[in-house]
């Protein structure tokens, strides 16, 4: 079981959390706590209706309004921690949830993380993403020449060298591109399922939202994301020790 909590703009990374775990887990559920100011500026509206439609009896929807008038109190105002505790002791068990994903404003996404901490789950299972944090994008340190830049990709015990297009191509785009038969679902580095470990070269990633600290340390990265910081790369794709 997850949960996912987001606010404003930090439904973007959610979204595609929640819609790749319910297609790729089919005993899956999600429950997804939205806040917004109304439910006109609701980003995705119609994409978590559709969703909604398409896994009624797995997804559920809660969504919180700052500047609307509703019936129930419970759903008016702000996500916080106030909030929190006040779902979890009249609608939402937190202690059942194996993982928690939050995403939104920073304030927001401290008091939730505590507030979850407070309501019984544990801290290695809530993971924050600071979608507007600077810096998380990174864009390619070196010249990549005209001929492009070459990267080897081990899966299955095999090696094969790609050729990366100079247009900040990653190696999944340039795999796949190539006829290679990599495994990946979103392609919006949150589903990690195209994680892949760097055994040699530099390489960085343009987001990252699923993998955590020890599997970075680890040199683990996303290949959806992942461009070449060095011209002499191996990644492997059989290296998944770390879940």
């Amino acid at each position: 079981r997850y949960l996912a909590i987001a606010a404003g703009s930090g439904i973007t990374p959610m979204l595609a959390i929640i819609a790749t775990t319910l297609q790729t887990e089919p005993e899956s559920q999600f429950t997804l706590i939205y806040g917004n100011r109304t439910s006109q500026s609701m980003m995705f509206r119609q994409a978590l209706a559709d969703l909604k439609d398409k896994y009624p009896q797995r997804l559920q929807l809660l969504c919180i309004f700052s500047q609307e008038t509703l019936d129930s109190d419970l759903l008016h105002g702000r996500i916080d921690g106030e909030k929190l505790q006040s779902l979890g002791a009249s609608l939402i068990n937190f202690r059942l949830y194996d993982e928690a994903f939050i995403c939104g404003p920073a304030a927001m996404m401290d008091d939730a993380e505590t507030a979850l901490k407070a309501l019984g789950m544990p801290d290695k299972t809530i993971h924050l993403e600071r979608f507007n944090t600077p810096g998380t994008r990174v864009k390619r340190s070196v010249n990549v020449q005209s001929d492009g830049q070459k990267v080897t990709v081990r899966q299955d015990g095999r090696d094969r060298e790609i050729v990366l297009n100079a247009d900040d191509e990653s190696i999944l785009d340039a795999a796949l591109r190539q006829g290679a038969d990599l495994p990946y679902a979103c392609k919006g580095g949150v589903c990690a399922t195209c994680k892949c470990k760097v055994l040699r070269g530099k390489v960085a990633m343009e987001t990252n939202y699923s993998l955590e600290p020890d599997e970075l340390a680890a040199g683990y990265v996303l290949s959806c994301q992942a461009l070449p910081l060095t011209s002499d790369v191996v990644v492997d794709f059989d290296a998944k020790g770390m879940a």
